[in-house]
């Protein structure tokens, strides 16, 4: 397993998980999160996050997704709550 930098060409991978650890949590609804999304706010001129990547050879089977500012996340509208819940 390799551990690296995230690129926006992981994105529909990592929206992949985050739906299926929605799932896991029995809160599937709670995601309103799309990869436009996340290209948005991890590649757009206002970025709020970065993230990293685990990948085997079989492809991305994990991810940690950090912010690069502290803000209040129940705010409504605000990616994070879909990222989060």
């Amino acid at each position: 397993m390799k551990i690296r930098a995230g690129k926006e060409a992981d994105l529909e991978a990592v929206q992949y998980l985050i739906k299926q650890l929605a799932i896991y949590e029995k809160e599937p609804n709670e995601v309103s999160s799309t990869v436009n999304d996340l290209v948005e706010s991890g590649f757009g001129p206002n970025k709020i996050f970065d993230f990293l990547v685990a990948e085997t050879s079989e492809g991305i089977k994990g991810f940690a997704l950090f912010f690069l500012e502290i803000f209040h996340l129940e705010r409504k509208g605000n990616l994070s709550r879909g990222f989060l819940c």
